[in-house]
Protein backbone atom coordinates (compact mmCIF):
# COMPACT_ATOMS: atom_id res chain seq x y z
CA UNK A 1 0.00 0.00 0.00
CA UNK A 2 1.40 3.43 -0.92
CA UNK A 3 2.40 5.88 1.82
CA UNK A 4 -0.09 8.42 0.48
CA UNK A 5 -2.92 5.90 0.83
CA UNK A 6 -1.90 5.07 4.40
CA UNK A 7 -1.81 8.76 5.24
CA UNK A 8 -5.30 9.28 3.80
CA UNK A 9 -6.62 6.32 5.78
CA UNK A 10 -5.23 7.88 8.97
CA UNK A 11 -6.93 11.16 8.09
CA UNK A 12 -10.23 9.42 7.40
CA UNK A 13 -10.05 7.70 10.78
CA UNK A 14 -9.32 11.08 12.34
CA UNK A 15 -12.27 12.68 10.57
CA UNK A 16 -14.53 9.89 11.82
CA UNK A 17 -13.32 10.53 15.38
CA UNK A 18 -14.06 14.24 14.95
CA UNK A 19 -17.60 13.43 13.85
CA UNK A 20 -18.12 11.06 16.80
CA UNK A 21 -16.79 13.71 19.20
CA UNK A 22 -19.06 16.35 17.64
CA UNK A 23 -22.16 14.16 18.06
CA UNK A 24 -21.14 13.19 21.61
CA UNK A 25 -20.58 16.81 22.66
CA UNK A 26 -23.91 17.97 21.26
CA UNK A 27 -25.92 15.08 22.72
CA UNK A 28 -24.13 15.18 26.09
CA UNK A 29 -23.57 18.93 26.34
CA UNK A 30 -25.40 18.98 29.71
CA UNK A 31 -26.69 22.41 28.75
CA UNK A 32 -23.13 23.76 28.71
CA UNK A 33 -22.67 26.21 25.85
CA UNK A 34 -18.89 25.66 25.73
CA UNK A 35 -19.43 21.97 24.93
CA UNK A 36 -21.70 22.89 22.03
CA UNK A 37 -19.03 25.23 20.66
CA UNK A 38 -16.42 22.47 20.95
CA UNK A 39 -18.86 20.12 19.21
CA UNK A 40 -19.24 22.62 16.36
CA UNK A 41 -15.46 22.84 16.05
CA UNK A 42 -15.16 19.06 15.91
CA UNK A 43 -17.78 18.94 13.16
CA UNK A 44 -15.84 21.49 11.10
CA UNK A 45 -12.65 19.48 11.67
CA UNK A 46 -14.51 16.41 10.38
CA UNK A 47 -15.52 18.24 7.19
CA UNK A 48 -12.08 19.69 6.38
CA UNK A 49 -10.13 16.51 7.15
CA UNK A 50 -12.60 14.26 5.30
CA UNK A 51 -12.64 16.40 2.16
CA UNK A 52 -8.85 16.81 2.22
CA UNK A 53 -8.35 13.03 2.52
CA UNK A 54 -10.83 12.30 -0.26
CA UNK A 55 -9.86 15.10 -2.63
CA UNK A 56 -9.00 14.09 -6.17
CA UNK A 57 -10.29 15.05 -9.58
CA UNK A 58 -12.43 11.89 -9.62
CA UNK A 59 -13.92 12.73 -6.21
CA UNK A 60 -14.78 16.28 -7.21
CA UNK A 61 -16.21 15.14 -10.55
CA UNK A 62 -18.52 12.84 -8.62
CA UNK A 63 -19.31 15.38 -5.88
CA UNK A 64 -18.69 18.78 -7.52
CA UNK A 65 -20.30 20.78 -4.73
CA UNK A 66 -17.49 19.70 -2.37
CA UNK A 67 -15.10 21.71 -4.54
CA UNK A 68 -13.77 24.70 -2.54
CA UNK A 69 -16.22 23.96 0.28
CA UNK A 70 -13.54 23.61 2.94
CA UNK A 71 -11.87 26.91 2.07
CA UNK A 72 -14.33 28.90 4.21
CA UNK A 73 -13.92 26.74 7.32
CA UNK A 74 -10.41 27.87 8.41
CA UNK A 75 -11.77 31.45 8.59
CA UNK A 76 -14.26 30.26 11.24
CA UNK A 77 -11.94 28.20 13.43
CA UNK A 78 -10.09 30.92 15.36
CA UNK A 79 -13.28 32.86 16.23
CA UNK A 80 -14.75 29.58 17.52
CA UNK A 81 -11.60 28.98 19.56
CA UNK A 82 -12.05 32.36 21.27
CA UNK A 83 -15.77 31.75 21.87
CA UNK A 84 -14.96 28.33 23.36
CA UNK A 85 -12.36 29.79 25.75
CA UNK A 86 -14.64 32.68 26.76
CA UNK A 87 -17.69 30.48 27.36
CA UNK A 88 -15.63 27.83 29.19
CA UNK A 89 -14.15 30.35 31.61
CA UNK A 90 -17.30 32.32 32.30
CA UNK A 91 -20.18 30.11 31.11
CA UNK A 92 -20.85 32.94 28.63
CA UNK A 93 -23.70 32.09 26.28
CA UNK A 94 -24.49 32.91 22.68
CA UNK A 95 -25.60 36.44 21.98
CA UNK A 96 -25.97 37.07 18.27
CA UNK A 97 -24.91 40.70 18.34
CA UNK A 98 -21.90 39.90 20.47
CA UNK A 99 -20.59 36.92 18.50
CA UNK A 100 -21.73 37.64 14.93
CA UNK A 101 -18.99 40.23 14.46
CA UNK A 102 -16.38 37.46 14.73
CA UNK A 103 -17.80 35.77 11.63
CA UNK A 104 -17.88 38.83 9.36
CA UNK A 105 -14.66 37.69 7.56
CA UNK A 106 -16.22 34.28 6.86
CA UNK A 107 -19.39 35.93 5.51
CA UNK A 108 -17.31 38.31 3.37
CA UNK A 109 -15.37 35.36 1.96
CA UNK A 110 -18.56 33.47 1.15
CA UNK A 111 -19.97 36.50 -0.68
CA UNK A 112 -16.71 37.02 -2.57
CA UNK A 113 -16.64 33.51 -4.02
CA UNK A 114 -20.40 32.96 -4.22
CA UNK A 115 -20.36 33.20 -8.05
CA UNK A 116 -18.49 29.90 -8.03
CA UNK A 117 -20.31 28.28 -5.11
CA UNK A 118 -23.76 28.77 -6.61
CA UNK A 119 -22.99 27.39 -10.06
CA UNK A 120 -24.68 24.20 -11.16
CA UNK A 121 -23.05 20.83 -10.69
CA UNK A 122 -22.47 20.46 -14.44
CA UNK A 123 -20.77 23.87 -14.66
CA UNK A 124 -18.47 22.94 -11.78
CA UNK A 125 -17.64 19.60 -13.41
CA UNK A 126 -16.57 21.42 -16.57
CA UNK A 127 -14.32 23.79 -14.56
CA UNK A 128 -12.82 20.91 -12.57
CA UNK A 129 -12.28 18.77 -15.67
CA UNK A 130 -10.48 21.56 -17.53
CA UNK A 131 -8.79 22.98 -14.39
CA UNK A 132 -10.12 26.34 -15.54
CA UNK A 133 -10.91 27.91 -12.19
CA UNK A 134 -11.67 31.65 -12.37
CA UNK A 135 -8.75 33.92 -11.49
CA UNK A 136 -10.78 35.72 -8.82
CA UNK A 137 -10.82 32.50 -6.75
CA UNK A 138 -7.03 32.61 -6.50
CA UNK A 139 -7.00 36.33 -5.71
CA UNK A 140 -9.69 36.04 -3.03
CA UNK A 141 -8.02 32.94 -1.61
CA UNK A 142 -4.67 34.70 -1.22
CA UNK A 143 -6.31 37.73 0.38
CA UNK A 144 -8.10 35.62 2.94
CA UNK A 145 -4.98 33.57 3.64
CA UNK A 146 -3.61 36.82 5.03
CA UNK A 147 -6.83 37.31 7.00
CA UNK A 148 -6.44 33.86 8.57
CA UNK A 149 -2.84 34.63 9.52
CA UNK A 150 -3.96 37.85 11.22
CA UNK A 151 -6.83 36.01 12.92
CA UNK A 152 -4.36 33.56 14.38
CA UNK A 153 -2.31 36.36 15.95
CA UNK A 154 -5.35 38.28 17.21
CA UNK A 155 -7.45 35.44 18.62
CA UNK A 156 -4.51 33.63 20.17
CA UNK A 157 -3.51 36.81 21.98
CA UNK A 158 -6.96 37.58 23.40
CA UNK A 159 -7.62 33.92 24.29
CA UNK A 160 -4.39 33.63 26.27
CA UNK A 161 -5.14 37.00 27.86
CA UNK A 162 -8.52 35.66 29.04
CA UNK A 163 -6.81 32.65 30.61
CA UNK A 164 -4.22 34.85 32.32
CA UNK A 165 -6.91 37.23 33.59
CA UNK A 166 -8.81 34.33 35.10
CA UNK A 167 -5.63 33.01 36.73
CA UNK A 168 -5.02 36.40 38.30
CA UNK A 169 -8.59 37.06 39.46
CA UNK A 170 -9.58 33.65 40.82
CA UNK A 171 -7.43 33.94 43.95
CA UNK A 172 -5.64 30.85 45.20
CA UNK A 173 -6.11 28.15 42.57
CA UNK A 174 -7.00 24.59 43.45
CA UNK A 175 -5.30 21.66 41.74
CA UNK A 176 -8.56 21.12 39.84
CA UNK A 177 -8.51 24.72 38.56
CA UNK A 178 -4.85 24.44 37.59
CA UNK A 179 -5.53 21.25 35.62
CA UNK A 180 -8.39 22.85 33.71
CA UNK A 181 -6.38 26.00 32.98
CA UNK A 182 -3.55 23.81 31.68
CA UNK A 183 -6.11 22.06 29.47
CA UNK A 184 -7.16 25.39 27.97
CA UNK A 185 -3.54 26.43 27.43
CA UNK A 186 -2.85 23.11 25.71
CA UNK A 187 -5.86 23.68 23.49
CA UNK A 188 -4.74 27.17 22.45
CA UNK A 189 -1.10 26.19 21.96
CA UNK A 190 -2.14 23.21 19.82
CA UNK A 191 -4.19 25.56 17.66
CA UNK A 192 -1.27 27.95 17.29
CA UNK A 193 1.01 25.06 16.33
CA UNK A 194 -1.40 23.92 13.62
CA UNK A 195 -2.01 27.50 12.49
CA UNK A 196 1.76 27.93 12.03
CA UNK A 197 1.86 25.06 9.51
CA UNK A 198 -1.09 26.49 7.61
CA UNK A 199 0.28 30.04 7.72
CA UNK A 200 3.73 29.01 6.48
CA UNK A 201 2.15 26.88 3.75
CA UNK A 202 0.00 29.81 2.61
CA UNK A 203 2.98 32.19 2.57
CA UNK A 204 5.06 29.74 0.55
CA UNK A 205 2.25 29.40 -1.99
CA UNK A 206 1.97 33.19 -2.29
CA UNK A 207 5.71 33.43 -2.87
CA UNK A 208 5.64 30.47 -5.29
CA UNK A 209 8.23 28.65 -3.19
CA UNK A 210 8.20 24.87 -3.61
CA UNK A 211 9.16 22.69 -0.64
CA UNK A 212 9.62 18.88 -0.66
CA UNK A 213 6.72 18.26 1.72
CA UNK A 214 3.15 19.47 2.05
CA UNK A 215 2.70 21.65 5.15
CA UNK A 216 -1.07 21.47 4.79
CA UNK A 217 -0.87 17.71 5.27
CA UNK A 218 0.73 18.34 8.66
CA UNK A 219 -2.11 20.74 9.45
CA UNK A 220 -4.77 18.11 8.78
CA UNK A 221 -2.81 15.41 10.56
CA UNK A 222 -2.51 17.79 13.51
CA UNK A 223 -6.30 18.20 13.63
CA UNK A 224 -6.56 14.42 13.82
CA UNK A 225 -4.08 14.28 16.70
CA UNK A 226 -5.90 17.13 18.48
CA UNK A 227 -9.21 15.27 18.20
CA UNK A 228 -7.63 12.16 19.74
CA UNK A 229 -6.09 14.29 22.50
CA UNK A 230 -9.48 15.76 23.40
CA UNK A 231 -10.88 12.24 23.65
CA UNK A 232 -8.01 11.18 25.93
CA UNK A 233 -8.48 14.25 28.13
CA UNK A 234 -12.21 13.55 28.36
CA UNK A 235 -11.62 9.91 29.38
CA UNK A 236 -8.97 10.77 31.96
CA UNK A 237 -10.73 13.79 33.43
CA UNK A 238 -14.40 13.75 32.38
CA UNK A 239 -15.06 16.89 34.43
CA UNK A 240 -13.47 19.04 31.71
CA UNK A 241 -16.65 18.45 29.71
CA UNK A 242 -19.04 18.58 32.65
CA UNK A 243 -18.79 22.14 33.97
CA UNK A 244 -17.46 25.48 32.85
CA UNK A 245 -14.14 25.89 34.49
CA UNK A 246 -14.74 26.09 38.19
CA UNK A 247 -18.31 26.67 39.15
CA UNK A 248 -18.52 25.73 42.80
CA UNK A 249 -14.76 25.30 43.09
CA UNK A 250 -13.42 28.77 43.58
CA UNK A 251 -14.59 31.06 40.80
CA UNK A 252 -16.78 33.99 41.73
CA UNK A 253 -19.37 33.94 38.99
CA UNK A 254 -20.57 37.47 38.36
CA UNK A 255 -24.06 38.48 37.41
CA UNK A 256 -25.07 41.67 35.62
CA UNK A 257 -22.92 43.79 37.89
CA UNK A 258 -19.63 43.12 39.61
CA UNK A 259 -19.96 41.90 43.21
CA UNK A 260 -19.00 44.30 45.96
CA UNK A 261 -15.66 43.91 47.71
CA UNK A 262 -17.44 42.64 50.82
CA UNK A 263 -19.31 40.00 48.80
CA UNK A 264 -16.13 38.85 47.05
CA UNK A 265 -14.29 38.68 50.37
CA UNK A 266 -17.05 36.69 52.07
CA UNK A 267 -17.39 34.26 49.15
CA UNK A 268 -13.64 33.69 49.17
CA UNK A 269 -13.75 33.17 52.93
CA UNK A 270 -16.38 30.46 52.51
CA UNK A 271 -14.46 28.76 49.72
CA UNK A 272 -11.25 28.90 51.74
CA UNK A 273 -13.08 27.17 54.58
CA UNK A 274 -14.12 24.37 52.24
CA UNK A 275 -10.83 24.06 50.35
CA UNK A 276 -8.08 24.83 52.85
CA UNK A 277 -9.73 23.13 55.81
CA UNK A 278 -11.26 20.42 53.59
CA UNK A 279 -14.47 20.84 55.54
CA UNK A 280 -16.42 18.94 52.88
CA UNK A 281 -14.82 15.71 54.16
CA UNK A 282 -17.00 15.98 57.27
CA UNK A 283 -19.94 13.64 56.63
CA UNK A 284 -22.43 15.71 58.63
CA UNK A 285 -21.22 19.13 57.47
CA UNK A 286 -23.97 21.73 57.71
CA UNK A 287 -24.34 25.41 56.97
CA UNK A 288 -24.20 26.06 60.71
CA UNK A 289 -20.63 24.72 60.70
CA UNK A 290 -19.73 27.31 58.07
CA UNK A 291 -21.43 30.04 60.12
CA UNK A 292 -19.29 29.13 63.14
CA UNK A 293 -16.07 28.90 61.09
CA UNK A 294 -16.50 32.11 59.07
CA UNK A 295 -18.73 34.28 61.22
CA UNK A 296 -20.97 34.96 58.23
CA UNK A 297 -24.71 34.83 59.01
CA UNK A 298 -26.58 31.83 57.62
CA UNK A 299 -28.95 33.89 55.47
CA UNK A 300 -26.00 35.74 53.91
CA UNK A 301 -24.19 32.48 53.14
CA UNK A 302 -27.23 31.17 51.30
CA UNK A 303 -27.75 34.43 49.39
CA UNK A 304 -24.09 34.82 48.39
CA UNK A 305 -23.72 31.24 47.17
CA UNK A 306 -26.86 31.49 45.09
CA UNK A 307 -26.20 34.98 43.71
CA UNK A 308 -22.45 34.77 43.14
CA UNK A 309 -21.92 31.07 42.38
CA UNK A 310 -25.40 30.13 41.23
CA UNK A 311 -25.59 27.10 43.52
CA UNK A 312 -26.78 26.05 46.93
CA UNK A 313 -24.51 25.19 49.85
CA UNK A 314 -25.02 21.44 49.44
CA UNK A 315 -24.57 21.52 45.66
CA UNK A 316 -21.14 23.08 46.14
CA UNK A 317 -20.16 20.72 48.94
CA UNK A 318 -21.22 17.69 46.89
CA UNK A 319 -19.12 18.86 43.93
CA UNK A 320 -16.07 19.04 46.18
CA UNK A 321 -16.85 15.55 47.52
CA UNK A 322 -17.28 14.13 44.02
CA UNK A 323 -13.93 15.53 42.86
CA UNK A 324 -12.35 14.13 46.03
CA UNK A 325 -13.74 10.66 45.31
CA UNK A 326 -12.34 10.81 41.76
CA UNK A 327 -8.99 11.93 43.15
CA UNK A 328 -8.91 9.03 45.61
CA UNK A 329 -9.64 6.54 42.83
CA UNK A 330 -6.96 8.08 40.63
CA UNK A 331 -4.50 7.69 43.49
CA UNK A 332 -5.20 3.96 43.61
CA UNK A 333 -7.35 3.82 46.76
CA UNK A 334 -9.78 1.59 44.84
CA UNK A 335 -7.19 -1.22 45.12
CA UNK A 336 -7.37 -1.34 48.93
CA UNK A 337 -10.86 -0.02 49.63
CA UNK A 338 -14.39 -0.48 48.37
CA UNK A 339 -16.29 2.27 46.59
CA UNK A 340 -18.50 2.62 49.67
CA UNK A 341 -15.47 3.31 51.85
CA UNK A 342 -14.05 5.75 49.28
CA UNK A 343 -17.41 7.57 49.32
CA UNK A 344 -17.17 7.90 53.11
CA UNK A 345 -13.57 9.14 52.84
CA UNK A 346 -14.77 11.81 50.39
CA UNK A 347 -17.45 13.01 52.83
CA UNK A 348 -20.60 11.23 51.60
CA UNK A 349 -22.76 9.76 54.35
CA UNK A 350 -24.32 6.94 52.30
CA UNK A 351 -23.69 4.87 49.19
CA UNK A 352 -27.06 5.81 47.71
CA UNK A 353 -26.32 9.54 48.05
CA UNK A 354 -22.86 9.02 46.59
CA UNK A 355 -24.20 7.20 43.53
CA UNK A 356 -26.94 9.77 42.93
CA UNK A 357 -24.73 12.85 43.32
CA UNK A 358 -21.81 11.36 41.36
CA UNK A 359 -24.10 10.53 38.43
CA UNK A 360 -25.69 14.00 38.53
CA UNK A 361 -22.36 15.85 38.49
CA UNK A 362 -20.27 13.69 36.13
CA UNK A 363 -22.99 12.05 34.01
CA UNK A 364 -21.32 8.73 34.84
CA UNK A 365 -21.70 6.19 37.61
CA UNK A 366 -18.94 5.66 40.21
CA UNK A 367 -18.67 2.05 39.03
CA UNK A 368 -18.05 3.18 35.44
CA UNK A 369 -15.31 5.63 36.41
CA UNK A 370 -13.86 3.05 38.79
CA UNK A 371 -13.71 0.46 35.98
CA UNK A 372 -12.02 2.92 33.61
CA UNK A 373 -9.34 3.68 36.20
CA UNK A 374 -8.67 -0.01 36.80
CA UNK A 375 -8.41 -0.55 33.03
CA UNK A 376 -5.98 2.35 32.58
CA UNK A 377 -3.80 1.19 35.44
CA UNK A 378 -3.75 -2.44 34.39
Amino acid sequence: MEINNIFNIILLIGSALSLVMAIFLWINSSGIFANKVLGAMNFLWFVVVFVFAMQSKEFYMKFPHFSKIISIIPIMLFPLLFIYIKSYLSDYRWKFRGFAVHFIPALAYLIAISPYYFQSADSKRTIISDSSFPEYLTTVGMAFDVVIILQGIFYTTISMKLIQQFSGSAGKLTSHQIYLLNWLKFFVISYVFLWAFGAIGALLEMLSIVVPFDLFSFFYLGLTILTISIGVFALRRPEILQKPIIQGSGEIKQGKGSPSKDSSRDVQLMLDYLEKERAYLKNDLSMNDMVEATGIPKHRISALLNNELGKSFYEIVNEYRTHEAIRLMNEGKHVSFTLTYIAEMAGFNSKATFNRIFKKITNRTPVGVHSDIIYRQS
